[in-house]
């Protein structure tokens, strides 16, 4: 069985999402953060960026194949980054960087697409295609649906 179309759009969807955190990294934040906002990045050397990066972009490909541990894996990823995000957004001396324009607006872009993604990697089809995928790949025959009377 061919890759569902749900399982497609969310993987498109997470390379959007990885381009918009390239042009973030080098083009939005370095051009438009004050000085000040720009220190809170500073703590975070850009190799940890570029192995997330990485992670990512594998952990794609895997969800692309039908390997459903990497689509767990992004869901724990995602809840991390959104529970993160709400830390952020609640700690007084991060919430005067995370509420700039410059850095609120992409973040709301990368949650909306990380429910997109996670919605889309969870319905019943798609749920269907990492089950039948990871019984192929332990070596055994798929489960044919029982004929309702």
């Amino acid at each position: 069985m061919s890759t569902p179309r749900e399982v497609k759009i969310a993987c498109n969807l997470m390379w959007a999402g990885y381009l918009l955190l390239l042009l973030e990294q080098f083009l939005i934040y370095p051009f438009l953060l004050s000085p000040r906002e720009m220190k809170f990045f500073e703590h975070t050397p850009p190799l940890t960026f570029a192995l997330a990066g990485i992670l990512l972009a594998w952990m794609t490909v895997k969800i692309f194949k039908g390997r459903n541990w990497a689509r767990i894996l992004l869901l724990i990823w995602i809840a991390l980054g959104a529970i993160l995000l709400l830390v952020g957004v609640l700690l007084p001396p991060l919430r005067q960087v995370i509420v700039s324009p410059p850095v609120i607006l992409p973040l709301i872009i990368h949650v909306g697409i990380g429910g997109v993604v996670t919605y889309l990697l969870f319905l019943t089809e798609a749920k269907t295609w990492f089950k039948r995928q990871s019984q192929q790949e332990g070596g055994r025959a798929p489960e044919t649906p029982s004929p309702t009377s």
